[in-house]
């Protein structure tokens, strides 16, 4: 569906992820894209047209580049790092979509049925004029914006208690620096779950690290270069490397056989039961790579019948 307009974040575009990923052109070419998707009549997707059999066919490199004035290497460049940091998918006919289109750009279909509406009346009525209709689609977008300001307050609010409880520090939720972070990262798309994973894997990492643990804080955590990596690594492959040291083991071992997030969930509960964390920490490493493997799995979400196992092992 064709629309007049898109949404783009003043926060994201000014302090987030996309000013420590894209260059300057690379970020036009990124916007380009979005103001091409939001003309076509395919949500989301950027295609020049379809072919005898309806399927989309996608524009060359050279015509984007020549429709929003970049050089071909600029867009190549633009593209390549687009597809990398999972902005863009393009498929075998060079049709290009953006990823999360209708979670970003929803609010357009959701005005829908007023603009409708104002439509309606406009055809009824020949004395309307056109500043009625802005006045209208300005009024909608604030009440729009005011729902959204109270779900980030109230998400702030929780990310700011897990912190607190999940640290023992005691940080407020009337600080304009952890707000602005917090809020920044949450009009990213960035979620509650997005935000506990990151708290909970740079926690049992750095807790009992004297030089890392006074970054455990929002300032670091939360900044947008630093979250996107941390999240990734709350997300890592349960195949690669972790040190033991996190838990109290000898930091000269490494370890492949658990999942960070799954490690970090065992340490939180360790830690909320007042448990000896160097001593279960043994308890974990002494299984063998294919205990390990299986135990991961069947207690992925129970650490505290992961911690009885142990118990029994």
């Amino acid at each position: 569906m064709r629309r007049n307009w898109i949404k783009i974040y003043v926060d994201q575009c000014l302090r987030g992820t996309m000013i420590s990923e894209l260059s300057a052109s690379e970020r036009w070419a990124w916007i380009g894209l979005l103001l091409m998707a939001g003309d076509s009549n395919e949500d989301g997707k950027i295609f020049l047209r379809k072919d005898t059999s309806g399927k989309l066919i996608g524009y060359s490199e050279a015509t984007i580049s020549e429709l929003l004035g970049l050089e071909i290497s600029e867009f190549k460049s633009a593209k390549k790092k687009m597809i990398k940091f999972n902005k863009i998918i393009i498929d075998k006919n060079d049709v290009i979509k953006i990823v999360n289109w209708k979670k970003y750009q929803s609010e357009y279909q959701r005005q829908r049925p007023y603009r409708d509406d104002e439509s309606d009346e406009k055809s009824c009525n020949s004395g309307c004029n056109s500043s009625n209709a802005l006045d209208i689609d300005i009024d909608i977008d604030r009440d729009i914006d005011r729902d959204k300001e109270k779900d980030i307050v109230e998400i702030r609010k929780q990310i700011i208690d897990y912190f607190n409880e999940t640290t023992n520090q005691k940080r407020s939720y009337s600080c304009d620096e952890t707000n602005k972070l917090i809020t920044g990262r949450l009009r990213e798309g960035k979620t509650l779950d997005d935000f506990k994973h990151v708290i909970d894997t740079k926690s049992a990492q750095w807790k009992d690290d004297k030089k890392m643990k006074i970054f455990i804080r929002p300032s670091t955590l939360f900044r947008p270069g630093n979250f996107e990596d941390y999240l990734n690594e709350a997300y890592e492959d349960p195949k690669k490397i972790i040190k033991t040291g996190q838990l109290g083991v000898s930091r000269k071992n490494t370890d492949t056989r658990y999942p960070m997030l799954f490690l970090s969930n065992v340490y939180k509960h360790l830690r909320k039961q007042g448990k000896d964390n160097p001593k279960y920490s043994k308890l974990l490493f002494a299984l063998t790579d294919e205990e390990a493997k299986q135990a991961s799995i069947k207690y992925n979400d129970s650490p505290a019948d992961f911690i009885e196992f142990l118990e029994r092992k």
